[in-house]
């Protein structure tokens, strides 16, 4: 009976042993750059000898431990590290198994919306946000209640609001989303508005043969004024809001003068350009 029973127990053993063991190494998993991820090596078959290998990050606590923390390096940022988990028993013998667990380690994004900035009232803002490293995607916010053309597009264009101007700026928010999981960047600009001056021109419309006396109205006191013709009449002066234009020979026979006015703000640099016709009526002939 002894003798019997201790051949059943070799032979057990000895199914044991062709049996193998198993290992799993877990799932794949991402890291963020400068992050770690815990791993766990779950074994079968009474394997006592666990072995990491592969990936150039520090691993605590030990290459030989079941459960790890993987510390990847900077040179692994952007690449997928492989790591090998080798199991096996001296006293039992057999192969040794393996598996492997792929770490993804994600770029860290960092987003600039840009320098902060000025604009006339009249303007949009052309913004030009830059990201450094790898990122799935951009979106733009701003605390004003202007619009963007496209807020998920670093080279957006945003159009101040009503609110935006009397206000006399916003700011914008530039956010980088990350591909895994590493945490968005977040940069911020501010946008100062300068007045730009609103302005009519009257006295658009002149008889033949007379003096065309011209005007700008404007709900601002304007720091500089100028007007410019592409006839071949004269201004008795250029810069002011009231102005005088003697049409010429040429001018009466085309019936009018097309002509430019610019009016700058009091404060600031902004200034509004127009162009207008003079329209010169009752021409002989006609």
């Amino acid at each position: 009976m002894i003798a019997g029973s201790m051949a059943m127990l070799l032979a057990c053993f000895t199914v044991s042993a062709q049996q193998g063991y198993h290992v799993n190494a877990g799932p794949d998993i991402d890291v963020c750059v400068e992050g770690s991820v815990n791993l766990h090596a779950e074994t079968e078959g009474g394997a006592t000898v666990v072995v990491w290998s592969g990936g150039k990050g520090n691993i605590h606590p030990d290459r030989k431990s079941a459960d790890i923390e993987y510390t990847p390096t900077v040179e692994e940022t952007g690449h997928t590290i492989e790591l090998i988990v080798t199991v096996s028993n001296p006293d039992l013998g057999g192969n040794p198994v393996s598996d492997t667990v792929l770490i993804h380690v994600n770029e860290q994004p960092e987003a600039f919306a840009g320098a902060d900035t000025r604009i006339c009232s009249n303007e949009s803002v052309q913004l030009h946000g830059t990201v450094t490293r790898k990122f799935k995607s951009v979106l733009w916010k701003t605390n004003g209640s202007g619009t963007f053309n496209y807020d998920d597009r670093a080279d957006a264009v945003y159009t101040p609001s009503k609110k935006d101007i009397e206000a006399g700026g916003f700011s914008l928010e530039f956010t980088a989303i990350p591909e895994g999981v590493c945490v968005p960047s977040t940069d911020a600009m501010v946008v100062l508005i300068d007045p730009a001056p609103e302005y009519t021109v009257s006295g658009l419309q002149v008889a033949f043969g007379r003096e065309a006396y011209l005007a700008i109205k404007s709900d601002i006191d304007p720091g500089h004024i100028e007007w410019i013709t592409y006839g071949s009449g004269k201004f008795n002066q250029t810069n002011k809001a009231e102005v005088v234009y003697r049409p010429s020979a040429e001018d009466m026979e085309k019936g009018s003068v097309s002509m430019q006015v610019t009016v700058g703000a009091m404060i600031g640099s902004c200034e509004v350009k127009k162009n207008v016709t003079l329209i010169i009526q009752d021409r002989p002939g006609k």
